[in-house]
C-alpha cells in the first residue's frame, strides 16, 4: 500500500531533522526543531557585528552597578573574560552603561603608566608631520608597530603630543557638558517641579 501525500511530506521533515539530535542533560533530548533553533541562535551570536558592539559595552567592577557607574575609572574587558579584569575583586560585565567609543575606560588604560613614558607620544599618520596634526586618542599606537595603525598609516613615536594630555582633555569636556542638577539656587521654585500622571503622582 502506498503512503499519502501527506505522510511522504511528514516523513521527508522528519528526516531532514532528526526528532532526537542529541542529550542535554542525562534524562532530557532535544528536538529537531530545538536544535535547528539553537543553530541560528548561536549563528546570530557570532555575527562580527553584533560582537563588536557588545563589547564596546564589556566593562569591569565588582558588580554591574559599579562598572556603569564609574565608567572612566573602569577597566574595559574586550573578550569579556574575567581574568582581563587587573583589579583585585573586579569580573567583567557586558551591557554596562559604558561605551568605549565614548572614551570610557581611557583614565584606566594609562593610569599606571608615567607620563614620561615614550608609549605616551606614539601616532598614528602618513608621514610624521600629520601624525602630529592629527594625534588624539583615536590614533594613538602604544606599542609603537605599524600594525595598530589602519591602512597606509605608520606609527611615529616620540611626537609633541602626550595621550594622557588628550585624556585629561576628553575627561574635562564630558564633565562640562554634563547637566549638573544642583547648579539651580537651593531656594529656586523651579526645584519642586516633578513630572507624574497626576499632582498626586508627581508629588
Amino acid at each position: 500500500m502506498m503512503p499519502s501525500e501527506s505522510r511522504r511530506r511528514r516523513r521527508g521533515r522528519e528526516d531532514a531533522f532528526p526528532r532526537w539530535r542529541f542529550r542535554r542533560g542525562r534524562n532530557h533530548l532535544l528536538t529537531g526543531s530545538d536544535y535547528l533553533l539553537l543553530r541560528c541562535y548561536s549563528t546570530l551570536l557570532l555575527l562580527p557585528g553584533a560582537v563588536a558592539q557588545d563589547s564596546n559595552h564589556y566593562f569591569c567592577g565588582t558588580s554591574w552597578g559599579d562598572a556603569s557607574d564609574n565608567c572612566p575609572d573602569r577597566q574595559h574587558c574586550q573578550g569579556g573574560a574575567d581574568d582581563e579584569c587587573e583589579t583585585p575583586g573586579h569580573i567583567c560585565f557586558g551591557g554596562t552603561t559604558c561605551d568605549i567609543r565614548n572614551g570610557d575606560g581611557n583614565k584606566f588604560k594609562y593610569a599606571n603608566v608615567p607620563y614620561e613614558d615614550i608609549s605616551n607620544t606614539r601616532f598614528c599618520g602618513k608621514d610624521w608631520a600629520k601624525a602630529i596634526e592629527d594625534c588624539s586618542i583615536e590614533t594613538h599606537c602604544p606599542s609603537g608597530f605599524s600594525e595598530e595603525c589602519p591602512d597606509g598609516y605608520s606609527c611615529y613615536g616620540g611626537l609633541s603630543c602626550n595621550v594622557q594630555d588628550l585624556v585629561e582633555e576628553a575627561e574635562a569636556q564630558k564633565e562640562e557638558e554634563a547637566p549638573v542638577a544642583n547648579r539651580m539656587d537651593k531656594h529656586d521654585p523651579r526645584r519642586h517641579n516633578f513630572c507624574g500622571v497626576s499632582w498626586g503622582d508627581a508629588n
